[in-house]
């Protein structure tokens, strides 16, 4: 079979789940695994021609597009570009559209974004008749209210194209870049343990991880220091305890309104899609919400993380500004600099960056995460045995993280920040903690 054929015939398994080279056969998860690796393969071994090195790179964008879509079983937007970009002929993506569930946004917006992507319009017309989401002449709006996070007054925004060619380039390589780091983290994390609790409302709670105990110097040690990260001083984890491998995404919540809790909040997306995206719009009091329910359910009990439990985690024993170095480096995390396709303009899917050390995601940008601590303008006086610190200004809770909106200094390990507990943002979430 000739290379464009085999090409070709890998991009029809990848988007119908069968293989032109096995006469209809059904495509195996083994089969896709196999193709997935070998792609990557020729990919990181830089295949000689520019034209097959962009093919392949095409080709591992659109196996990950497969297996998020596996993963949500809903069509977004962002999956029909993807497939336009990737060549698949207009009728065959209508067909995909009337046989999958699709949670589309036909704005006017959107309908020019799709356009100058490429997207034909019987396939615009498809999504529409497939049951857009309600239709809106922009993006939804943020909080007016309680808004104190870093850049006052920044408007979140959707992704936008000046270039369609050029941007469709760097998507399909970041994408087959991003397949290569999770596949390093998942060997990488082969001797953490990991679990994760079932729910008596069917399923299974957030993928947690086993955290060690240890000690680590917490504060500014690396430069770049803020009055509210000192004095730097000693803690001490003496138990293990578990933390979410990634922020609650917004698939986990639904779940919990879904079963009567969570005070049936619904929180809006800004626009972004669901599934598993990090949940934003939510509050202290929406966060205690889920944790007691999910406690409930599961049996155990789950919390909020500590600042410095929190830190210890981010950490994972490093003692530079970030986990991978001293530099934000490119394409780590979701910054307003961090080079990543959602860079200043959304939340990304969790899971979308490299791990740390102790098998955590997305610990550095994406959201803010909301900790249980009350908020301390510095460490004087603050607890060594890495308990929440719950004296203080307790109206207002620490975060930490940064989130896409933040320049890369404010995604630093020691970095701290602060919010008033009833605030409701497009940059902020928050992931669980579990004692063990």
């Amino acid at each position: 079979m000739s290379r464009r054929l085999w090409i070709f015939a890998a991009f029809a398994a990848c988007f119908c789940g069968t293989s032109a080279a096995q006469q209809g056969d059904v495509l195996t998860e083994e089969q896709f695994r196999g193709a997935l690796v070998a792609c990557l393969e020729q990919v990181s071994q830089g295949a000689g021609q520019t034209r097959t090195r962009r093919d392949l790179l095409a080709l591992a964008a659109c196996l990950q597009d497969r297996a998020e879509v596996r993963q949500t079983s809903v069509l977004s937007n962002a999956d029909i570009i993807s497939l336009t970009e990737a060549g698949v002929p207009a009728s065959e993506i209508v067909s995909t559209i009337r046989q999958r569930p699709g949670n589309f946004d036909t704005s006017m917006a959107e309908v020019v974004r799709l356009a100058r992507a490429g997207v034909d319009p019987a396939v615009i017309e498809a999504m529409d008749e497939a049951g857009a989401s309600p239709r809106t002449t922009g993006r939804a709006s943020a909080p007016t209210t309680g808004r104190d996070l870093p850049v006052p007054g920044r408007e979140s925004r959707p992704l936008h194209d000046p270039d369609p060619l050029t941007s469709s380039m760097q998507r399909t390589a970041e994408q087959a870049i991003g397949i290569g780091r999770r596949l390093g983290d998942a060997r990488a994390s082969a001797g953490v343990r990991t679990f994760a609790d079932p729910l008596r409302s069917g399923g299974r709670g957030p993928a947690m991880v086993e955290i060690p105990p240890g000690r680590f110097q917490m504060g500014c040690i690396s430069g770049g220091c803020r009055s509210d990260e000192r004095p730097v001083h000693t803690v001490e984890l003496l138990r293990p305890f578990a933390m979410a491998k990634y922020e609650v995404t917004f698939a986990q919540w639904d779940a919990c309104v879904a079963a009567g809790g969570c005070g049936r909040y619904s929180p809006g997306d800004q626009g972004w899609g669901r599934g598993n995206r990090p949940v934003i719009n939510v509050s202290m009091r929406d966060a205690e919400a889920y944790v007691q329910w999910l406690s409930r359910e599961t049996g155990q009990q789950y919390r909020l993380p500590s600042e410095a439990e929190w830190e210890y985690a981010a950490r994972a024993r490093t003692t530079t500004r970030y986990p991978w170095g001293d530099d934000i480096g490119r394409n780590r995390a979701n910054c307003s600099n961090c080079g990543s396709l959602w860079d200043d303009s959304q939340t990304a899917p969790v899971g979308s960056f490299p791990a740390n050390g102790f098998g955590l995601n997305d610990m550095h940008g994406n959201v803010w995460e909301r900790l249980a601590d009350c908020w301390n303008g510095s460490y004087s006086r603050a607890p060594s045995d890495g308990r929440a610190w719950m004296r203080g200004n307790c109206r207002r809770n620490v975060l930490r993280g940064g989130s896409w909106s933040n320049a890369g200094k404010d995604l630093r390990s020691a970095n701290r920040n602060e919010n008033t507990a009833d605030t409701r943002s497009e940059s902020l979430g928050f992931r669980v903690a579990r004692d063990l």
